[in-house]
């Protein structure tokens, strides 16, 4: 993956690059064409001021002359024959070069029709001359010898002067010299507009593949950012999905081991309760059982009482923790399930009471049902009277002489449904805080002897929490030391009507 996003990435670049290299390429066609409209531009501006330059050199003539013919004022003589030099490039022009105004025009490089309409504009501007210089001798009482010189002295004739510049014929041949400068300049106008419209189509060809090329550019870019976001994006997904795999994959492994330990926790436990709690009752079994032996042996019958007792409440006590081991050791597996039935729980509990009565008179405790609503429960019956024993007998344990035990059984409604809370509760030595939380953990039990000696092992009421769990059921505990301690089963329930 990583190896394609590098290659798809040199594929985007490269295109991208090529763009903008042809992007450069149109910039500088775009630039080399402007400077070539201006450079265009500017000749035609020279054409333009030669071609001006040239009808106002004829009008200055014309102007020059009759105002020397007027006034006989040698000023304008001077000044007709200056403007007249400065044409034919005999002394500097106003820009300082010493050359005529046609060459100066023919450098400019104009097509030869319109070099040829300025160039006829001329030869007759200086025919023209000929006439306005007769008429300015003439006023001066100068006329032309056979070489054609004013050298030859005569008497002033401003009447003809004036006739020669003010004739019609005059004036025909002046506007000889002004119409090919006006078509010169009609057909500059045309070809300005024409390389104006051409130079700009150009740029504007230009400008549009240039403008294509930048979109390309965008659209490209656009596209190597999206597809290659996309492409990162998935690797990360792929990333965070393995990192979230492997987490999973952690925390599961750790669950297992915290469940091993669990499991190698209870083996311990279990093998511990055997070896221990186990041999404790059996061998004060066997001890009784050889002492009453010998007592019948011997026909001694004092004590037979004492002994048959104890070995009772042995035999009881060895039962319990029995019972217990199994019952306990099938709850951890995995298969076994609850058979719900909807009971009175009512008959299960005096059941239990029964059961337990002997213990109970044998340290005078008073067991009292007191409040019982009217109600059946959702739960496995025979899982849930072992429950309700073992709290019964947990609390005769650690319940001194001449006590009390309560239980009470009432409805109540809690998240929307209807729960049947049973509690018992004793008036016997209590635990403190340390001591109810470590109550239901397996590896934190330990052997507890009961008020008169009672051996116990605290499996007991782990067996009934996991019972309780099974069963959509809770637990709970609050006791006091030295005051008492009150079990409270939460089992899922229903109103009779």
């Amino acid at each position: 993956m990583a190896m394609n996003i590098k290659r798809l990435f040199g594929v985007f670049f490269t295109i991208i690059i090529i763009l903008l290299t042809g992007m450069g390429v149109i910039s500088i066609l775009i630039l080399n064409t402007q400077k070539d409209g201006y450079s265009n531009q500017d000749a035609r501006v020279q054409v333009w001021a030669a071609a001006s330059e040239l009808r106002v050199s004829s009008e200055n003539l014309t102007q020059y002359a009759r105002a020397y013919v007027s006034t006989r004022d040698s000023a304008w003589l001077y000044k007709y024959y200056d403007a007249l030099e400065k044409r034919s490039g005999k002394i500097p022009r106003e820009n300082g070069r010493a050359i005529s105004l046609l060459d100066s025009i023919a450098k400019i490089k104009i097509p030869e029709a319109e070099f040829a309409l300025l160039k006829e504009s001329e030869h007759r501007s200086n025919d023209l001359s000929i006439v306005e210089i007769a008429a300015m001798n003439a006023a001066r009482g100068l006329y032309p010898d056979k070489t054609l010189k004013y050298t030859v002295k005569g008497k002033v004739d401003l009447e003809y002067a004036n006739d020669l510049l003010y004739s019609d014929k005059y004036r025909s041949d002046k506007k000889l010299v002004m119409d090919p400068i006006d078509e010169f300049l009609s057909l500059l106008k045309k070809r300005a507009i024409s390389s104006v419209d051409y130079y700009n189509s150009k740029i504007t060809y230009y400008t549009t593949i240039e403008l294509t090329l930048a979109i390309l550019v965008g659209l490209f870019s656009l596209a190597s950012f999206i597809i290659l976001r996309g492409r990162l994006i998935k690797k990360m997904e792929e990333c965070n999905t393995s990192n979230i795999r492997l987490k999973e994959a952690e925390s599961v492994l750790k669950i297992q081991n915290e469940e091993l330990d669990k499991l190698n926790a209870s083996k311990d436990k279990f093998f511990s309760i055997i070896a221990h709690d186990l041999r404790g009752p059996v061998g004060i079994l066997m001890n009784f059982a050889e002492l009453l032996e010998e007592k019948i042996k011997e026909k001694d019958y004092t004590d037979i009482e004492v002994f048959t007792k104890n070995l009772s409440q042995s035999s009881i006590s060895v039962n319990e923790l029995l019972n217990n081991l199994l019952n306990w050791a099938r709850a951890q597996n995995p298969n076994i399930k609850a058979s719900i039935s909807e009971f009175d729980p009512m008959p299960v509990i005096r059941k239990n009471i029964e059961l337990c009565a002997m213990l109970a008179r044998e340290k005078d405790i008073e067991m009292t049902l007191e409040n019982t609503d009217n109600l059946l429960v959702i739960a496995d019956p025979d899982q849930i009277s072992l429950v309700f024993r073992n709290i019964l007998w947990n609390a005769i344990k650690f319940t001194p002489k001449n006590g009390k035990i309560s239980i009470n059984v009432t409805g109540m409604n809690a998240g929307g449904k209807y729960i049947a809370k049973i509690s018992f509760t004793d008036t016997g030595v209590g635990m403190n805080q340390s001591q109810v939380e470590k109550l239901f953990r397996i590896d934190s039990i330990s052997t507890t002897r009961g008020t008169a000696g009672e051996h116990g092992t605290g499996l007991g009421l782990i067996l009934c929490k996991d019972y309780i769990e099974l069963n959509q059921g809770k637990i709970t505990v609050d006791s006091r030391l030295n005051t008492g301690t009150t079990f409270t089963v939460y089992l899922p329930s229903k109103t009779v009507a």
